[in-house]
């Protein structure tokens, strides 16, 4: 059944065209049957018949038994019918113990060479299914879609999703509830190659873009999928199950990945600019060479990720946990990280220029050779940091924790250090051993030097 071509119809879409997929897209035992009959049937071949190598060597067996028997009876001066009692018995038992050995290890590889055979049979019959179950959802999701398109004013189709109401007089919010029900249902079904080709399509029809979706995927179970180097730009994939999806390469700028599942995804060289990743799990994620230019990832839990290399610049990483993160060799020149977890974080030759981490936890980070100028390190806890090397010019680090924190050949030229907390006295003494030069510019906010704030009465510029 097609839906009446005329325009603004107060009936809703009729079942055919989105009812064609089943919830769970099973064959029917018939159809079961017929796919069975066309895969090929278990044939355990060589194994099924008389082995004649094996039965050989339990006849050589047999006979090496057998005289060994005799020549130890000989030794031990048996003669007679007494040798002949004991030998004989004696090599038919070993004889039919070492068959029967043999006949349960053919058996054994019998029975597995069924059963892996079994198992490939069910896995191809469920990638029919799946792939059946696939061909039929996007011809029906097609169908809707170019119908709706014909006889529906467009602005309906682009409208946020509200909850269903008596309202709706073309069934569309009803439409689309049933649409979105089918989707997760194939979805589910399908292997990584499947399901990247689902939201291919359906990016394609722009139904999975925007900040308000025609189709959204909550909760749709992406896990594993294959979205390697696809063109996926405003992808609305919020609240969706992608751990362990392959991204690499895949072009999501402005993409919406709320609340989305991403850890242990592949998302080496993908381009994220602009996208909002507000509380993403991306734990653990392969983030390497990635463009995340001016990114929103606001209290994403990015612990464990591989960001080396990556591309932060104006990023936004409010309240994120970069535990254990590797951020060396990163860019993050003006990111707004105010309040981020950079515990153990490895920022080693780090791009941080004008960054702000005010308040940010960096307790026990690599941030050897990392460049720091005009950062914003008010409050920050940079207790055990590693800052050997780093480039500290002009960043304010008023009220910072420095206990333990190693400075050696740091670049304090212009820094402020006022109100600093636990500054042990060896580090404090060490740094009034900087070149005059930089104990003596000024901040060019505070207008403070850092020999004023460390109390450096006799600067040393040897």
């Amino acid at each position: 059944m097609t839906v009446s071509p005329e325009p603004l119809s107060s009936e809703p879409l009729p079942s055919a065209s989105l009812d064609e997929v089943a919830p769970s897209e099973v064959p029917e035992p018939e159809l079961a049957e017929a796919e069975a009959e066309e895969l090929p049937e278990p044939q355990p071949a060589s194994r099924s018949g008389v082995n004649w190598r094996w039965l050989v060597l339990a006849l050589l067996l047999g006979s090496t038994v057998l005289a060994a028997t005799v020549l130890w009876s000989k030794r031990a001066n048996w003669r007679g019918p007494n040798a002949i009692r004991i030998t004989t018995p004696t090599a038919i038992l070993v004889t039919a113990a070492g068959l029967g050995l043999l006949q349960w290890q053919l058996d054994r590889r019998r029975r597995q060479d069924l059963f892996l055979l079994s198992q490939q049979q069910a896995d191809i019959a469920r990638q029919q299914a799946a792939e059946a179950a696939r061909e039929r959802y996007l011809d029906s999701i097609g169908q809707w879609v170019l119908q709706r398109s014909l006889t529906t004013a467009p602005s309906l189709l682009r409208q946020p999703i509200l909850p269903l109401t008596p309202a709706d007089p073309n069934g569309l919010e009803l439409e689309i509830q049933v649409a979105r029900a089918r989707t997760l249902a194939v979805l589910s079904q399908q292997d990584a190659s499947g399901r990247g080709s689902i939201i291919q399509f359906l990016h394609v029809a722009e139904l999975i873009v925007g900040e308000y979706p025609r189709l959204p995927l909550h909760h749709a179970c992406l896990n594993d999928a294959n979205l390697n180097g696809l063109y996926l730009k405003a992808i609305n994939l919020s609240d969706a199950h992608l751990s362990r999806a392959d991204l690499a390469g895949a072009y999501l700028r402005e993409a919406r990945l709320v609340n989305t599942q991403l850890n242990e995804a592949q998302l080496t060289d993908a381009s994220l600019g602009h996208a909002i990743l507000w509380d993403a799990d991306l734990r653990q994620a392969e983030l390497r060479a990635a463009s995340l230019v001016s990114a929103d990832l606001s209290r994403a839990d990015l612990s464990e990720a591989n960001l080396q290399g990556a591309n932060l610049q104006s990023a936004t990483l409010w309240n994120a946990v970069l535990r254990g993160a590797d951020l060396s060799q990163a860019q993050l020149g003006g990111c707004m990280a105010m309040g981020a977890d950079f515990t153990d974080a490895d920022l080693d030759g780090a791009d941080l220029v004008q960054a702000n981490l005010s308040e940010a936890d960096l307790s026990g980070a690599n941030l050897s050779g990392a460049d720091l100028q005009d950062a914003d390190l008010v409050r920050a806890n940079l207790s055990g940091a590693d800052l050997r090397g780093a480039n500290l010019s002009r960043a304010d680090l008023s009220g910072a924790d420095l206990s333990d924190a190693r400075l050696d050949n740091a670049d304090i030229t212009a820094a402020h250090f006022g109100d600093v907390l636990n500054l042990s006295e060896g580090n404090r003494r060490n740094l009034c051993k900087r070149p005059v030069s930089q104990l003596e510019a000024h901040h060019p906010t505070t207008g403070l030097s850092p020999g004023q704030c460390l109390g450096c009465d006799k600067p040393d510029d040897s």
